[in-house]
């Protein structure tokens, strides 16, 4: 029989002085090392990984780099010194797979830790691994670590660190985006960027090389290659993977005359990743946990999905408001309403309801989705530093510079609205006849900062003492919807009129509440009339010259 404890975590081997020198890297266990592209050496370069865990096997991975085709031995214990081994075999490390090889361990028992190694014909180990199968029958709990949108550039992954400290996690799930393929200055941008967290290839990446040196350079990250030791993990790809909001037959970052063919591209992505992750072939996958859940891992991008709308294109020069809001009628009762539409697939969607209905059926309380579409609201604690310690909140770094609009920053001013700044939500108060909006630096794009404020003032010109709206609808009512819309058409119209281009695109706000008015056709029309009366009330009091604008800045309350 084997422990039902998980055993303490295994260690990390240390790099040799080779391994160092060819690399150019650090040992794993430097933080802060910076980032390098895969070595040039022989032998088991990037640690190893788990996945696809099910009651009675797991995959296997790992990279071996040799001058030729190498069988490398893999053995699955209970005890650290494998001296019993539950579980072994063969698999061959070959450069057209680029070195990377996986292999299923099986007959293993449900809900157990194991370690795990692979083996060279020379005798040299890889790192030892920690995995776990998933249970069967009554399971009380299960605890997952749950990862997406993993970009280097922004910083060091100390999420990653965080759950391998942890130790008592069952598997680690990655929703999607498990790097980025912009090149370095892009996405952040380089002023933006950490320092010491350098990119491999140093531009976008396109071609099967590329995507090979970009998966190499995130797995030297210490933090990565420790969650990997340590946990098995279920994991999916979002768009990044390939490139920027891509479909199946297409992406925005995606430019055929100077990139190629994008089926060439979208092979190559696909490829890479099936090369260097813990991941089987199938698109979608089922994993039973015991009585108490099913995931089902679900593929949203690549196979099925058509293309996504854009706003901007549906709106291409429609400069009048009543060509703009006809143009999204338009668009709501026709292609918004397109049947032959997808994103599942017709064959994904039948495994999917199938798999929905045995899960309920047998009574499990979960059906868990592991995507990254997301369906529901997200809120946030009122104060983002409620239940940190003191001594991280007490000496706060000073929030960045404004990124200032003189001009709209006078016609806020101008207005004379009774305008707080304090919060993390945005708002109107009719009843005292005040508006509050985060200080600018809280926005992660402070461009959007205007956008907001022009919104609320928006809801602003609605009160009695001025173009005397019904503001008295309640959440989620129509009469609540149809004031958005207007605050929201006038926040357009007064940013078209200032020159200002939120990053958070109007349209898409505007888009989500034609659905709630989809019965009344005249509805966006008349919110459309309304929203022009708005955007003139406020618009009329902007400043006539430069110099009362800057004279109105200076007033403002900040």
């Amino acid at each position: 029989m084997f422990a039902t404890e998980p055993p303490a975590a295994a260690p990390l081997s240390a790099l040799d002085r080779r391994t160092l020198l060819k690399g150019g890297i650090l040992g794993l266990g430097v933080a802060g090392a910076p980032l390098a592209a895969q070595s040039s050496g022989e032998g088991f370069s990037h640690g190893v990984a788990s996945g696809e865990p099910a009651a009675d096997r797991v995959l296997l991975w790992t990279r071996f780099v040799g001058t030729q085709d190498t069988k490398l031995e893999f053995a699955v214990s209970e005890t650290l010194d494998f001296s019993r081994v539950a579980a072994g075999g063969s698999i061959t490390a070959r450069p057209e797979n680029d070195w990377c090889c996986k292999a299923w361990a099986e007959g293993l028992e449900p809900g157990r830790w194991y370690y795990y190694r692979f083996t060279a014909p020379d005798g040299s180990h890889s790192d030892i691994g920690r995995t776990k199968t998933l249970p069967v029958g009554k399971t009380d709990k299960f605890r997952m670590a749950v990862f997406s949108c993993s970009n280097i550039g922004f910083g060091w992954f100390n999420a990653y660190a965080h759950a391998a400290a942890d130790g008592d996690f069952d598997c680690a799930l990655h929703l999607g985006d498990y790097f980025y393929e912009y090149g370095p200055g892009t996405y952040p941008a380089t002023e933006r960027a950490q320092p010491g967290r350098v990119l491999f290839p140093a531009h976008e990446i396109v071609t099967l090389a590329d995507y090979r040196t970009r998966y190499a350079t995130y797995r030297r990250d210490a933090d990565l290659r420790r969650l990997h030791q340590l946990y098995p993990m279920i994991a999916g790809w979002d768009d990044h993977e390939s490139t920027n909001d891509s479909w199946e037959g297409g992406a925005q970052n995606h430019q055929r005359e100077s990139e190629g063919e994008w089926s060439v591209r979208k092979a190559a992505a696909i490829k890479a990743y099936r090369e260097w992750m813990p991941v089987s072939d199938d698109d979608w996958a089922t994993y039973e946990v015991g009585d108490l859940a099913t995931l089902f891992r679900l593929e949203t991008r690549l196979t099925a999905r058509a293309e996504q709308f854009s706003y901007g294109d549906i709106l291409a020069g429609k400069t009048d408001p009543e060509a703009a809001m006809a143009a999204l009628v338009a668009f709501r009762d026709g292609d918004y309403r397109d049947g032959s539409r997808e994103l599942l697939g017709m064959k994904q969607q039948a495994w999917l309801a199938d798999g929905l209905r045995r899960s309920a059926g047998a009574g499990k309380p979960w059906q868990v989705l592991v995507q990254q579409v997301l369906m529901g609201n997200l809120n946030t604690a009122p104060k983002l530093a409620d239940g940190l310690p003191e001594d991280l909140t007490a000496n706060a770094p000073d929030l960045p510079e404004r990124e200032i609009i003189p001009r709209a920053e006078a016609l806020i001013t101008a207005t004379g609205a009774d305008f707080r700044i304090g919060g993390d939500r945005a708002y109107y108060v009719p009843s005292r006849d005040f508006i509050q909006v985060p200080p600018q630096p809280a926005f992660f794009d402070q461009i959007n900062y205007y956008r907001t404020c022009f919104h609320e003032l928006g809801h602003w010109t609605g009160h009695p003492k001025r173009l005397a709206r019904d503001l008295k609808g309640a959440f989620g009512t129509k009469d609540y919807a149809r004031e958005e819309l207007v605050a929201e058409l006038a926040s357009a119209f007064i940013c078209a009129d200032q020159s200002i281009a939120p990053t958070v695109r109007h349209t898409d706000y505007i888009g989500s509440w034609l659905e709630v008015l989809r019965e009344d056709k005249r509805a966006i029309f008349r919110a459309a009339s309304l929203a022009s009366k708005a955007a003139d009330y406020i618009l009329a009091y902007a400043a006539p010259d430069p110099c009362s604008a800057a004279a109105a800045m200076e007033a403002a309350p900040w």
